[in-house]
């Protein structure tokens, strides 16, 4: 049976948003501030959905999330939804997020592809960093993988 478990978190003093996690599994040390889900995790934040294999959440000392970490496995990397106001959306998969609320950072990292549903443009990349706030993205390839900007132009 499936664990749900939903956990508050403080983005600012105004601005406060609802985390869902389900999960097969849950293990959770209060002392270290660490939980971890596995088995077919999902988790829910406003409009953004992610699943993954495995996830670890790190609190601070008032128990506020400080940085999640999503992890796929050898067979399947993680699918996400990731939202930005002004209707602004993407859709990938990669190996591994690392998330941080406080600053609404993404950081993914691993054979990445993330696509713009809204303005069909598509990107590929070793890391990928979104800025939630600032509408940022910073992408990075290596040599034998370099970045890669997909995109359509309107004549």
């Amino acid at each position: 049976m499936k664990f749900i478990l939903f956990v508050c978190i403080f983005v600012s003093i105004l601005f406060t948003k609802e985390i869902e996690v389900t999960s097969k599994q849950f293990e959770g040390d209060q002392s270290k501030g660490i939980s971890i889900f596995s088995g077919d995790v999902v988790v829910k934040r406003a409009k953004d959905y992610i699943k993954a294999d495995k996830v670890i959440v790190t609190t601070d000392k008032k128990k506020k999330p400080t940085k999640l970490e999503f992890f796929g496995s050898n067979n399947h990397q993680i699918d996400f939804t990731i939202n930005y106001e002004n209707n602004i959306s993407y859709k990938g998969k990669t190996d591994k997020i690392e998330y941080y609320p406080i600053t609404r950072e993404y950081i993914l990292t691993g054979n990445v592809s993330v696509e713009g549903i809204v303005e069909k443009r598509k990107i590929y990349g070793e890391k990928i960093v979104l800025e939630q706030v600032n509408k940022k993205a910073k992408i990075f390839g290596t040599d034998n993988r370099p970045a890669r900007f997909i995109f359509e132009v309107n004549e």
